[in-house]
């Protein structure tokens, strides 16, 4: 697995791990290609999801996945959710923030005096946060066509932050989940179905 969010890799670099998997025959290239830091890969539906010119360019991945493919290796493409948001959150609050009730920040301090950050975890509540993750899953489905499997991330997210998000606190209400754990099993689920809805099969960090 190699994390191109957290450590700008530059694109020559890329097909340098993909000689390394050919040479040690690894069949699989694990790519994490969003985190907090960065979304680096190119979006026509949310085009400003990017930051400045640190993100790889459709011409780039083709490239890429045709290197990949005359050497046997199968790229899987990572995109992080619900946790390591906080580059969906910048860029497109509206869509993918969580709605803190009676706060304006991205922080939380709790009655027992603990402060959460909400900066970097999705809105589990807000029908436009599921339909933008379908919309950019399919559009890595699209850049990505020969691999069998998406990976939709999935750990250390804060979700004690859907406590105070008025969008999770309803859907909760309206679809009788419990708590905030109940609500990420929900939530990863719905995701995993998109991916597989698309014909792949989904992977999942467990943490």
């Amino acid at each position: 697995m190699i994390d191109l969010a957290r450590e700008w890799h530059p694109f020559p670099k890329l097909l340098k791990f993909v000689d390394l998997c050919f040479f040690f025959k690894i069949k699989y290239l694990h790519l994490h290609f969003i985190d907090d830091q960065r979304y680096t890969l190119p979006s026509k539906a949310f085009p400003h999801i990017t930051d400045g010119n640190r993100f790889y360019s459709y011409e780039e991945i083709a490239a890429m996945r045709s290197y990949a493919n005359q050497r046997g290796v199968i790229l899987v493409p990572e995109f992080e959710a619900p946790g390591h948001a906080a580059a969906m959150n910048r860029n497109y609050p509206d869509i993918f923030a969580p709605k803190l009730s009676g706060n304006e920040g991205t922080e939380i301090t709790t009655e027992a005096g603990a402060v959460i950050t909400a900066a970097n975890i999705v809105n589990a509540g807000n029908p436009l946060t599921i339909e933008a993750i379908r919309t950019l899953r399919f559009e890595i489905c699209e850049r990505f066509p020969e691999t069998p499997y998406i990976h939709i991330g999935g750990d250390e997210a804060n979700i004690k932050v859907w406590n105070y998000c008025t969008d999770s606190l309803a859907y909760m209400k309206d679809n009788n989940i419990e708590d905030v754990y109940e609500l990420y099993s929900d939530f990863v689920g719905r995701v995993a179905q998109m991916v597989l809805d698309m014909g792949r099969t989904p992977i999942v960090w467990e943490s």
